[in-house]
Protein backbone atom coordinates (compact mmCIF):
# COMPACT_ATOMS: atom_id res chain seq x y z
CA UNK A 1 0.00 0.00 0.00
CA UNK A 2 1.12 3.26 -1.22
CA UNK A 3 1.92 5.65 1.92
CA UNK A 4 0.10 9.33 1.57
CA UNK A 5 3.44 11.19 1.79
CA UNK A 6 4.41 8.94 -1.24
CA UNK A 7 1.45 10.06 -2.78
CA UNK A 8 2.38 13.44 -2.01
CA UNK A 9 5.93 13.36 -2.89
CA UNK A 10 5.02 11.44 -6.74
CA UNK A 11 1.68 14.05 -7.63
CA UNK A 12 2.39 17.16 -9.86
CA UNK A 13 2.05 20.48 -8.25
CA UNK A 14 -1.28 20.95 -9.93
CA UNK A 15 -2.56 17.67 -9.07
CA UNK A 16 -1.63 18.61 -5.47
CA UNK A 17 -3.43 21.58 -5.21
CA UNK A 18 -6.68 19.86 -6.97
CA UNK A 19 -6.46 17.56 -3.80
CA UNK A 20 -5.76 20.02 -1.26
CA UNK A 21 -8.49 22.03 -2.20
CA UNK A 22 -10.80 18.73 -2.42
CA UNK A 23 -10.11 18.12 0.83
CA UNK A 24 -10.64 21.46 2.23
CA UNK A 25 -13.72 21.45 -0.09
CA UNK A 26 -15.24 18.17 1.56
CA UNK A 27 -14.43 19.84 4.95
CA UNK A 28 -16.52 22.73 4.08
CA UNK A 29 -19.41 21.04 2.82
CA UNK A 30 -19.39 18.63 6.07
CA UNK A 31 -19.35 21.71 8.49
CA UNK A 32 -21.96 23.40 6.24
CA UNK A 33 -24.12 20.13 6.70
CA UNK A 34 -23.30 20.01 10.50
CA UNK A 35 -24.53 23.57 11.01
CA UNK A 36 -27.73 23.30 8.78
CA UNK A 37 -28.87 19.93 10.86
CA UNK A 38 -28.29 22.45 14.09
CA UNK A 39 -30.28 25.16 12.94
CA UNK A 40 -33.88 25.94 13.56
CA UNK A 41 -36.70 24.85 10.93
CA UNK A 42 -38.10 27.67 9.36
CA UNK A 43 -41.21 29.40 10.93
CA UNK A 44 -43.22 28.66 7.17
CA UNK A 45 -47.04 27.62 8.33
CA UNK A 46 -48.65 26.75 4.86
CA UNK A 47 -53.18 26.65 4.61
CA UNK A 48 -52.38 22.96 5.40
CA UNK A 49 -49.85 23.17 8.28
CA UNK A 50 -52.67 25.73 10.06
CA UNK A 51 -55.44 23.46 9.31
CA UNK A 52 -53.83 19.92 10.23
CA UNK A 53 -52.64 22.23 13.94
CA UNK A 54 -56.41 23.40 15.05
CA UNK A 55 -57.60 19.61 13.88
CA UNK A 56 -54.85 18.04 16.08
CA UNK A 57 -56.35 20.66 18.95
CA UNK A 58 -59.58 20.16 18.18
CA UNK A 59 -59.49 16.35 18.30
CA UNK A 60 -57.14 16.48 21.89
CA UNK A 61 -60.04 17.41 23.48
CA UNK A 62 -58.19 18.89 26.06
CA UNK A 63 -57.56 22.98 26.31
CA UNK A 64 -56.18 22.89 29.67
CA UNK A 65 -53.11 20.94 28.28
CA UNK A 66 -50.89 24.33 27.69
CA UNK A 67 -47.98 22.19 26.79
CA UNK A 68 -49.80 20.76 24.10
CA UNK A 69 -51.24 23.59 22.62
CA UNK A 70 -47.94 25.83 22.56
CA UNK A 71 -46.03 22.77 21.05
CA UNK A 72 -49.20 22.22 18.21
CA UNK A 73 -50.12 25.95 17.46
CA UNK A 74 -46.10 27.11 17.38
CA UNK A 75 -46.39 29.37 20.65
CA UNK A 76 -44.18 30.45 23.55
CA UNK A 77 -47.22 30.88 26.12
CA UNK A 78 -46.18 32.81 29.59
CA UNK A 79 -48.84 32.56 32.56
CA UNK A 80 -49.40 36.16 33.72
CA UNK A 81 -51.66 35.00 36.42
CA UNK A 82 -52.26 31.95 38.41
CA UNK A 83 -54.84 30.71 40.33
CA UNK A 84 -56.06 34.17 42.01
CA UNK A 85 -59.90 34.75 42.90
CA UNK A 86 -61.61 37.01 40.36
CA UNK A 87 -61.88 40.83 41.50
CA UNK A 88 -65.90 40.30 40.47
CA UNK A 89 -66.47 36.69 41.96
CA UNK A 90 -65.44 35.12 44.65
CA UNK A 91 -66.06 31.86 43.65
CA UNK A 92 -63.77 32.02 40.67
CA UNK A 93 -60.31 31.31 40.12
CA UNK A 94 -58.64 32.77 37.32
CA UNK A 95 -55.56 32.09 35.32
CA UNK A 96 -54.37 33.66 32.60
CA UNK A 97 -51.48 33.35 29.81
CA UNK A 98 -49.92 35.48 27.54
CA UNK A 99 -47.89 34.72 24.64
CA UNK A 100 -44.20 35.73 24.60
CA UNK A 101 -43.50 34.08 20.81
CA UNK A 102 -45.98 33.94 18.11
CA UNK A 103 -45.63 31.59 14.70
CA UNK A 104 -45.46 33.71 11.32
CA UNK A 105 -49.72 33.11 10.64
CA UNK A 106 -50.62 35.12 13.83
CA UNK A 107 -50.81 38.74 14.33
CA UNK A 108 -48.43 39.74 17.04
CA UNK A 109 -51.17 41.10 19.04
CA UNK A 110 -54.07 39.84 20.46
CA UNK A 111 -53.15 36.09 21.56
CA UNK A 112 -54.20 35.48 25.23
CA UNK A 113 -55.27 32.36 27.14
CA UNK A 114 -57.68 32.06 30.55
CA UNK A 115 -59.21 29.55 32.58
CA UNK A 116 -61.74 30.13 34.93
CA UNK A 117 -62.64 27.43 37.63
CA UNK A 118 -66.34 27.31 39.29
CA UNK A 119 -65.21 26.21 43.17
CA UNK A 120 -69.28 26.55 43.53
CA UNK A 121 -70.52 23.85 40.93
CA UNK A 122 -67.21 22.74 40.17
CA UNK A 123 -67.21 23.68 36.04
CA UNK A 124 -64.24 25.19 34.43
CA UNK A 125 -64.20 27.47 30.90
CA UNK A 126 -61.45 27.50 29.00
CA UNK A 127 -60.85 30.58 26.23
CA UNK A 128 -57.91 30.90 23.67
CA UNK A 129 -58.06 33.89 21.49
CA UNK A 130 -55.51 35.14 18.57
CA UNK A 131 -56.14 36.67 14.98
CA UNK A 132 -54.89 34.36 12.58
CA UNK A 133 -53.64 36.75 9.48
CA UNK A 134 -55.02 34.46 6.39
CA UNK A 135 -58.51 33.97 8.23
CA UNK A 136 -58.99 30.64 7.19
CA UNK A 137 -62.78 29.12 6.41
CA UNK A 138 -63.94 27.44 8.94
CA UNK A 139 -66.88 26.12 6.09
CA UNK A 140 -64.13 24.44 4.39
CA UNK A 141 -61.95 22.91 7.36
CA UNK A 142 -65.41 21.69 8.65
CA UNK A 143 -65.83 19.91 5.01
CA UNK A 144 -62.57 18.44 5.16
CA UNK A 145 -62.89 16.82 9.10
CA UNK A 146 -66.34 16.17 8.28
CA UNK A 147 -67.82 18.27 11.34
CA UNK A 148 -70.59 20.23 11.22
CA UNK A 149 -70.27 24.24 10.55
CA UNK A 150 -72.71 26.63 12.30
CA UNK A 151 -73.54 30.43 10.62
CA UNK A 152 -74.77 33.59 12.08
CA UNK A 153 -74.40 37.31 11.26
CA UNK A 154 -76.14 40.58 12.07
CA UNK A 155 -75.48 43.78 14.18
CA UNK A 156 -72.88 43.43 17.54
CA UNK A 157 -74.66 43.82 20.81
CA UNK A 158 -72.99 46.61 21.49
CA UNK A 159 -73.93 48.82 18.30
CA UNK A 160 -70.91 47.98 17.05
CA UNK A 161 -70.06 46.95 13.39
CA UNK A 162 -71.73 44.17 11.61
CA UNK A 163 -70.41 41.01 12.19
CA UNK A 164 -70.50 37.08 10.31
CA UNK A 165 -69.59 34.25 12.71
CA UNK A 166 -68.77 30.59 12.16
CA UNK A 167 -67.95 28.21 14.39
CA UNK A 168 -67.56 24.20 14.97
CA UNK A 169 -67.93 22.11 18.24
CA UNK A 170 -65.84 18.68 18.05
CA UNK A 171 -68.03 15.70 17.29
CA UNK A 172 -71.15 17.81 19.21
CA UNK A 173 -69.25 16.78 22.65
CA UNK A 174 -71.21 18.93 25.03
CA UNK A 175 -67.37 19.14 26.76
CA UNK A 176 -65.85 19.27 23.34
CA UNK A 177 -63.92 21.89 22.09
CA UNK A 178 -65.62 24.97 20.40
CA UNK A 179 -63.48 26.81 17.33
CA UNK A 180 -64.81 29.84 16.14
CA UNK A 181 -64.63 32.88 13.75
CA UNK A 182 -65.87 36.12 13.95
CA UNK A 183 -65.46 38.52 11.04
CA UNK A 184 -66.68 41.95 10.92
CA UNK A 185 -66.95 44.97 8.53
CA UNK A 186 -63.89 46.24 9.93
CA UNK A 187 -62.03 43.66 8.40
CA UNK A 188 -61.30 42.30 11.81
CA UNK A 189 -60.65 38.20 12.28
CA UNK A 190 -60.64 36.90 15.48
CA UNK A 191 -60.62 33.06 16.32
CA UNK A 192 -61.29 31.84 19.60
CA UNK A 193 -60.60 27.95 21.00
CA UNK A 194 -63.35 27.54 24.07
CA UNK A 195 -64.41 24.92 26.21
CA UNK A 196 -66.58 24.35 29.18
CA UNK A 197 -65.97 21.09 31.04
CA UNK A 198 -67.84 19.91 34.54
CA UNK A 199 -65.07 19.66 36.05
CA UNK A 200 -62.29 21.32 37.98
CA UNK A 201 -59.34 21.55 35.91
CA UNK A 202 -55.87 23.53 36.26
CA UNK A 203 -52.69 23.99 34.64
CA UNK A 204 -49.10 23.74 36.19
CA UNK A 205 -48.18 25.88 38.60
CA UNK A 206 -45.12 28.20 36.70
CA UNK A 207 -41.44 28.21 38.33
CA UNK A 208 -40.25 31.27 39.99
CA UNK A 209 -38.88 33.78 37.98
CA UNK A 210 -36.91 37.10 38.72
CA UNK A 211 -38.34 39.44 36.76
CA UNK A 212 -35.86 42.65 35.35
CA UNK A 213 -36.24 46.21 35.93
CA UNK A 214 -37.44 46.69 32.20
CA UNK A 215 -35.35 49.77 31.76
CA UNK A 216 -35.26 49.52 27.94
CA UNK A 217 -39.49 49.55 27.59
CA UNK A 218 -40.02 51.95 30.48
CA UNK A 219 -37.22 54.60 28.71
CA UNK A 220 -39.42 53.95 24.90
CA UNK A 221 -42.60 55.42 26.66
CA UNK A 222 -40.88 58.32 28.12
CA UNK A 223 -38.85 58.29 24.54
CA UNK A 224 -42.30 58.51 23.00
CA UNK A 225 -43.78 61.52 25.22
CA UNK A 226 -40.27 63.49 25.02
CA UNK A 227 -40.86 62.84 20.45
CA UNK A 228 -43.79 64.95 21.57
CA UNK A 229 -46.38 63.80 18.68
CA UNK A 230 -48.01 60.61 19.33
CA UNK A 231 -49.39 60.79 15.13
CA UNK A 232 -46.02 60.37 13.75
CA UNK A 233 -46.13 56.61 13.11
CA UNK A 234 -42.72 56.53 11.43
CA UNK A 235 -40.84 58.12 14.75
CA UNK A 236 -43.12 55.87 16.95
CA UNK A 237 -42.20 52.65 15.10
CA UNK A 238 -38.25 53.38 15.16
CA UNK A 239 -38.71 54.41 18.97
CA UNK A 240 -40.24 50.85 19.48
CA UNK A 241 -38.26 48.86 17.55
CA UNK A 242 -40.48 47.72 14.93
CA UNK A 243 -42.45 48.39 11.94
CA UNK A 244 -46.16 48.89 11.50
CA UNK A 245 -48.60 48.37 9.12
CA UNK A 246 -51.04 51.44 8.69
CA UNK A 247 -55.26 51.28 8.20
CA UNK A 248 -56.63 53.99 7.73
CA UNK A 249 -56.12 57.72 6.80
CA UNK A 250 -52.33 59.18 6.38
CA UNK A 251 -51.30 62.43 6.09
CA UNK A 252 -47.20 62.59 5.82
CA UNK A 253 -46.23 61.23 8.58
CA UNK A 254 -48.49 60.96 10.43
CA UNK A 255 -51.78 59.26 11.45
CA UNK A 256 -55.22 61.20 10.89
CA UNK A 257 -58.31 59.08 11.03
CA UNK A 258 -57.18 55.23 11.68
CA UNK A 259 -54.51 53.01 13.13
CA UNK A 260 -51.53 51.29 12.71
CA UNK A 261 -50.55 47.49 13.64
CA UNK A 262 -46.91 46.01 14.49
CA UNK A 263 -45.32 43.01 12.72
CA UNK A 264 -43.42 41.74 14.94
CA UNK A 265 -43.60 41.36 19.22
CA UNK A 266 -41.80 44.42 20.14
CA UNK A 267 -39.46 43.66 23.23
CA UNK A 268 -40.81 43.73 26.48
CA UNK A 269 -44.15 43.20 25.97
CA UNK A 270 -46.19 39.71 25.47
CA UNK A 271 -49.19 39.44 23.21
CA UNK A 272 -52.23 40.92 24.98
CA UNK A 273 -54.21 44.14 23.87
CA UNK A 274 -52.37 46.76 21.24
CA UNK A 275 -54.04 49.76 20.33
CA UNK A 276 -52.50 52.77 18.06
CA UNK A 277 -55.26 54.60 17.08
CA UNK A 278 -55.81 58.36 15.92
CA UNK A 279 -58.46 60.79 15.46
CA UNK A 280 -56.99 63.87 14.05
CA UNK A 281 -60.41 65.49 12.41
CA UNK A 282 -61.92 67.35 15.27
CA UNK A 283 -64.80 65.64 14.93
CA UNK A 284 -66.50 62.58 16.38
CA UNK A 285 -69.30 60.82 14.25
CA UNK A 286 -71.56 58.14 16.54
CA UNK A 287 -73.35 57.24 13.69
CA UNK A 288 -74.07 53.17 13.75
CA UNK A 289 -77.62 52.12 12.87
CA UNK A 290 -78.85 55.94 12.31
CA UNK A 291 -77.85 59.33 11.13
CA UNK A 292 -76.40 61.13 14.03
CA UNK A 293 -75.03 64.47 12.77
CA UNK A 294 -71.59 64.63 13.94
CA UNK A 295 -69.85 67.05 17.00
CA UNK A 296 -66.69 68.78 17.26
CA UNK A 297 -64.26 66.69 19.56
CA UNK A 298 -60.15 67.02 20.39
CA UNK A 299 -57.63 65.77 18.34
CA UNK A 300 -56.41 62.53 19.62
CA UNK A 301 -54.31 59.76 19.70
CA UNK A 302 -54.64 56.37 21.82
CA UNK A 303 -51.10 54.23 22.08
CA UNK A 304 -51.68 51.04 24.43
CA UNK A 305 -48.89 48.41 24.96
CA UNK A 306 -49.06 45.49 26.93
CA UNK A 307 -46.18 44.72 29.19
CA UNK A 308 -44.58 41.54 29.73
CA UNK A 309 -44.54 41.79 33.96
CA UNK A 310 -43.10 38.27 34.15
CA UNK A 311 -39.91 39.22 32.72
CA UNK A 312 -39.96 43.35 33.73
CA UNK A 313 -41.53 44.55 36.74
CA UNK A 314 -41.84 48.69 35.87
CA UNK A 315 -43.36 49.95 39.21
CA UNK A 316 -45.47 53.05 39.17
CA UNK A 317 -42.66 54.64 41.18
CA UNK A 318 -40.03 53.62 38.86
CA UNK A 319 -41.72 55.54 36.25
CA UNK A 320 -42.25 58.53 38.21
CA UNK A 321 -38.54 58.54 39.17
CA UNK A 322 -37.06 58.11 35.97
CA UNK A 323 -39.64 61.01 34.59
CA UNK A 324 -38.07 63.43 37.54
CA UNK A 325 -34.35 62.19 36.23
CA UNK A 326 -35.44 62.99 32.98
CA UNK A 327 -36.88 66.51 33.73
CA UNK A 328 -40.03 65.39 32.37
CA UNK A 329 -42.74 67.91 34.35
CA UNK A 330 -46.00 66.49 35.66
CA UNK A 331 -49.17 65.49 37.48
CA UNK A 332 -50.24 62.75 39.19
CA UNK A 333 -54.02 62.07 38.37
CA UNK A 334 -56.92 60.11 38.88
CA UNK A 335 -60.04 58.97 36.87
CA UNK A 336 -63.15 56.97 37.73
CA UNK A 337 -62.43 55.17 34.59
CA UNK A 338 -59.16 55.22 33.29
CA UNK A 339 -57.76 54.84 36.90
CA UNK A 340 -54.06 56.66 38.02
CA UNK A 341 -52.57 58.55 35.29
CA UNK A 342 -49.73 60.90 35.24
CA UNK A 343 -50.12 64.43 33.28
CA UNK A 344 -47.37 66.26 31.04
CA UNK A 345 -47.30 68.50 28.32
CA UNK A 346 -45.25 68.70 25.19
CA UNK A 347 -44.97 71.05 22.75
CA UNK A 348 -48.12 71.73 22.78
CA UNK A 349 -49.70 68.67 22.96
CA UNK A 350 -50.88 67.31 26.42
CA UNK A 351 -50.21 63.49 27.13
CA UNK A 352 -51.66 61.48 30.14
CA UNK A 353 -49.63 58.12 31.21
CA UNK A 354 -51.86 55.75 32.39
CA UNK A 355 -51.24 52.56 33.26
CA UNK A 356 -52.90 49.24 35.10
CA UNK A 357 -51.07 47.76 38.29
CA UNK A 358 -50.64 43.59 38.67
CA UNK A 359 -48.92 42.54 41.80
CA UNK A 360 -46.52 46.10 42.27
CA UNK A 361 -45.55 45.68 38.49
CA UNK A 362 -47.01 47.86 34.99
CA UNK A 363 -48.69 45.16 33.09
CA UNK A 364 -49.80 47.84 30.65
CA UNK A 365 -49.25 51.42 29.43
CA UNK A 366 -52.01 53.67 27.95
CA UNK A 367 -50.22 56.81 26.44
CA UNK A 368 -53.28 59.18 25.17
CA UNK A 369 -52.73 62.44 23.32
CA UNK A 370 -54.69 65.48 23.06
CA UNK A 371 -53.27 67.31 19.65
CA UNK A 372 -52.42 70.91 19.83
CA UNK A 373 -53.83 71.22 23.34
CA UNK A 374 -54.47 74.79 23.38
CA UNK A 375 -56.55 75.29 20.66
CA UNK A 376 -58.37 72.17 20.46
CA UNK A 377 -62.13 72.70 20.36
CA UNK A 378 -64.10 72.15 23.76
Amino acid sequence: MTSVKGVIHITPPLKSVNILAALLLASMLTQGAARAAEAPAPDIWTDQKIEAAFHDVLAHGELSDIGFLARTLGLDLEVAQWEQQSRFQKEVIETRAMATRVPSYLRPYGTSYGLTRNTKDGTTRINFNFRIKSCPNLVLWGMNWSQEVKRSEGPSTDAGPYFWEQSIRWQQDADGIVLERVTNSDGLCDFTLTQKKHAALSIPEPPATTPGSGTDLLEQMLDLIVAGDLRDYLTTAHILHTELSTYGELRGRHLYDGGAVPERLIPGTNSGAFIYSANDTGWINMSIFFYVPPRRGPRTVQLTIPVDNISNCISPESLEARLRQRRIHFQKKSDRNLGPYLETFQRGNAFSIGYYVHSSCIEEFNLRQKTDFAHSPP
